[in-house]
């Protein structure tokens, strides 16, 4: 790229007959236009000018180099039009690396209608919890629950998703309803295990009096997909916690009860997270709006958006 640049201010002092024109046209030091032409030579190897006080000619070597600039410098503003035409453009492929639940229940229902606007995007969507260091392996895009470690990446907070404790209605038959969280005890606990979420050894519930109850937790099943839990809970194998989102139509149908209703369990931020802001093409910030947009869409509590 240097030198580059050093060929076209020394085409533009051909052109121009002058250094202090060609620093004026180009909108740089004087000092500058001396110093590329200086460091063109060295690489050249040659003189390219004949320099006297008043003025300048070009050498026999300089001479054949102004007549490949005008192709040298005439393709690189051609090509780094088309790349900048391209990158002021939503279109090329988006890697995207969105949870399970959130992909299938918020995300991959609306993708139709997004491609149907955006004919010249294409999405290769990974369903599964990512971590910050796959966004150096090729992700544009990452959504993650929990929190973040220290990276060079740029994170925006897309919500606080909160999360119920529920069971089938054939296991609360069998096991009973708890009524209070020490209760849990005397259960089955299905527990979830998440790349950026602490392992859960607690289960911390606020009441409706602002007092914590703080309750110990273990089960025989640890998974760490939300829509796995879910069907192993609809298959009357314990409590769990999960986002409403991922239960809403098995509560309207009357196939999962939640329990403790009277009893909070603290949120989980979800952030998307990406590379430079400065430089995140346009169809990364246009996928990412779409997220967005559906995020706060299908969250049942309004609290929950960011």
């Amino acid at each position: 790229m240097k030198h580059l640049n050093a060929t076209a201010i020394f085409q533009k002092v051909a052109q121009l007959g002058s250094f202090s024109q060609a620093a004026n046209a180009l909108g740089i030091a004087k000092s500058s236009v001396s110093r590329a032409i200086v460091h063109l030579e060295k690489e050249c190897g040659v003189a390219l000018l004949y320099r006297n006080s008043r003025r300048f000619s070009l050498t026999e070597e300089g001479a054949r180099l102004l007549s490949h600039c005008d192709v040298i410098v005439s393709e690189y503003e051609t090509a780094m039009a088309e790349i900048n035409q391209v990158a002021n453009q939503a279109r090329g492929l988006v890697r995207v690396s969105i949870p399970t639940a959130i992909g299938q229940t918020m995300i991959a229902p609306e993708l139709p209608s997004f491609l149907a606007q955006h004919p010249e995007l294409s999405i290769d969507m990974d369903l599964s919890h990512t971590s910050i260091s796959q966004l150096e392996s090729g992700i544009d895009l990452a959504i993650i629950f929990g929190s973040l470690p220290d990276s060079g990446m740029v994170a925006t907070k897309l919500a606080d998703i909160s999360v119920m404790t529920c069971a089938s209605p054939e296991y609360l038959e069998k096991k009973g309803i708890p009524a209070h969280p020490q209760d849990l005890a005397d259960h089955e606990l299905l527990l979830m295990n998440l790349p950026n979420v602490q392992k859960q050894s607690h289960w911390l519930f606020n009441d409706n009096a602002g007092q914590s109850h703080l309750v110990p937790v273990s089960g025989k099943l640890t998974l760490n997909d939300t829509i796995a839990l879910k069907n192993v809970m609809l298959n009357h194998g314990g409590i769990v916690a999960l986002p409403p989102y991922v239960i809403a139509d098995e509560l309207a149908q009357g196939k999962v009860v939640r329990v403790l209703a009277n009893y909070e369990l603290p949120r989980t931020p979800l952030f998307a997270v990406f590379h430079d802001r400065a430089r995140t093409p346009p169809k990364v910030r246009m996928f990412l709006d779409f997220i967005k947009q559906q995020v706060h869409q299908s969250l049942i509590n309004p609290e929950e958006v960011a």
